[in-house]
Parts: structure tokens; C-alpha cells; sequence
């Protein structure tokens, strides 16, 4: 994956920020939103994460999104298997309500498994730079 500076990614975030505040509607409020989003590091990143859910194919490499892709496919295939067999009730509603049986386009298009993907071969990706980065520190990790 390519990186992205801290620098580029508050200044895209801002952007965005400032884009939404300009339209039509939108509360007073969103103004405090904003500032909380850029002074909390956590919630900026999050933020950060999902406006980069929409740029990813770019970022990612080929290696990158076959995991995606595998993981996706992998986890509409439990859905399927547990739907087909009447046992969703063991699995995590929360995950489910972004599958569908009827629509599988549906998984594809939803923002909230797509971040969750990202974030999870980002992560599995990073691990493993840091273990060659830093072979012993990981040793202990």
C-alpha cells in the first residue's frame, strides 16, 4: 500500500470537512463536529480510513486486493452457508445486516464492510513491515 503523510491526509480531511459545511442544510453544529474530528487523532484517522475506502483501488496493490477480495468472498460464503443451514443466529448480527443472500452486490457496496476490509489487510500488511522492519522489538509482541 502506498502511504499517505499525516500532513496530506488532515489537509484532505479538512477539505472535505469544509466541502460539507458549504451545502445547503447543514446544521450549525457540524462546525463543532469538524473541529472535535480534527483535534481527536482517533476519530481523524477513522474519518481518514473511510474517505480512502472510496480511493483504494488506487493505494492498494494487486496483493492487497485479492486478500480483500478473499475476505469479502469468503465472509458472504459464511452468510450463505449459515442462512442456508438456520444457524445466523450463532453469528454476530452487527456483520450480517451489510449481507444478503438476495443481493450480493450489496456487500460490495457497503461502506462499512469495505472500510473494515481495508483496515484489516492494512493492518495484516503493517505487521508484517514491522516484522522485517523490526524483527526483534516483534519477537516480544
Amino acid at each position: 500500500m502506498k502511504r499517505l503523510p499525516k500532513d496530506l491526509a488532515d489537509k484532505m480531511v479538512m477539505d472535505v470537512l469544509i466541502s460539507i459545511s458549504k451545502l445547503d442544510n447543514v446544521p450549525v453544529s457540524f462546525a463543532k463536529d469538524s473541529l472535535d474530528i480534527m483535534d481527536n487523532p482517533i476519530d481523524n484517522s477513522v474519518i481518514t480510513g473511510v474517505l480512502l475506502t472510496k480511493a483504494r483501488p488506487s493505494l492498494f496493490n494487486e496483493k492487497e486486493i485479492d486478500m480483500k477480495s478473499i475476505l469479502a468472498s469468503a465472509l458472504q460464503t459464511v452468510f450463505v452457508f449459515g442462512k442456508e443451514n438456520n444457524i445466523e443466529d450463532g453469528f454476530d448480527n452487527d456483520i450480517w445486516k451489510e449481507f444478503s443472500v438476495d443481493d450480493e452486490d450489496k456487500c460490495l457496496n457497503s461502506t462499512k464492510l469495505n472500510f473494515a476490509l481495508n483496515q484489516f489487510v492494512n493492518a495484516f500488511y503493517e505487521y508484517e513491515r514491522l516484522e522485517e522492519k523490526y524483527p526483534e522489538l516483534m519477537k516480544f509482541m
